[in-house]
């Protein structure tokens, strides 16, 4: 069997300008981090533009397949994709964050990929763009390529 070529793109923080809201994720030691006000905020992100671009460019050329795989909760779905379609943001399916999961992104995207993908498909997956250090090191040592187009830590 063929597979088509993958490339995963993570959204907040890669796809998504979340600058004006990661106040809410960084705090000092031993505090609560605000993830509902986060959350809240999404609607009003911005688009990297540069990142969307190779999105578009990756459906328009064809024989590439555009997979987004986020950490957002599921809940936000229709905001997420309502975001997407305003921002021009092309993609073949999102693959969000399960109701009721509450993992770190580092296990739970590598879970995410072997969930979602067979291992032809597996194996087809080009390049992840991804911006969260840690998850961008659990990738690599995962033995995927990874573009980390801007470093997030929160």
């Amino acid at each position: 069997m063929m597979y088509l070529p993958i490339y995963l793109f993570d959204i907040d923080g890669t796809l998504a300008d979340n600058d004006h809201r990661e106040h809410f994720l960084t705090v000092p030691d031993g505090q609560q981090k605000d993830w509902d006000s986060f959350w809240a905020g999404q609607a009003y992100d911005t688009v990297h533009e540069p990142i969307a671009t190779i999105a578009r460019l990756l459906v328009q050329v064809g024989g590439y397949r555009v997979i987004l795989l986020t950490g957002r909760p599921e809940i936000y779905r229709h905001v997420t994709e309502v975001w997407l379609d305003k921002n021009g943001v092309v993609y073949e399916k999102m693959i969000m964050r399960p109701k009721g999961n509450r993992e770190d992104d580092t296990t739970l995207k590598l879970k995410l990929i072997d969930e979602y993908f067979t291992p032809g498909e597996r194996r087809q997956i080009k390049l992840i763009f991804e911006d969260r250090q840690r998850c961008v090191d659990s990738m690599r040592a995962a033995g995927y390529k990874v573009c980390q187009p801007q470093a997030g830590d929160f």
